[in-house]
């Protein structure tokens, strides 16, 4: 049991530097979290969200990951569901949390297959 909570908090410390030191953006991080998640975020998925967080002070990223961090049977919760409309709607919304906010807002209990190569481009960083 102690072995287990030793890897998990090495995972969040490793995870939270490779993002501080520029190697992977916050939100590519979060649409590979969602991407991989399953009926619940994993306690490896958790630690994860808690080091994205960390890394990054943005109210966007901080409302995605609650977001993501809530989900149940791969559903966002009603709550976050307004939330996350709420911040579509704002103008300084960046184009990769757009696309990412599109397609949290989109899934219900599944991802389809254009979210899914949504997601994988919000990892890949391409533009739309």
């Amino acid at each position: 049991m102690w072995k287990r909570i030793v890897i998990m908090s090495l995972a969040a410390f490793l995870s939270t530097q490779a993002i501080r030191a520029g190697e992977s953006d916050s939100y590519a991080k979060l649409a590979d979290i969602l991407l991989h998640v399953g009926h619940y975020p994993s306690a490896h998925q958790r630690a994860d969200l808690r080091a994205v967080m960390a890394a990054d002070d943005s109210r966007v990223v901080h409302a995605i990951a609650m977001a993501i961090n809530n989900m149940q049977h791969k559903t966002i919760a009603q709550e976050d569901r307004e939330q996350l409309k709420t911040l579509l709607e704002s103008e300084h919304v960046p184009k990769q949390a757009r696309r990412l906010l599109d397609v949290m807002l989109k899934m219900n209990h599944k991802l389809s297959y254009r979210n899914k190569k949504e997601l994988q481009a919000v990892i890949d960083g391409q533009a739309k």
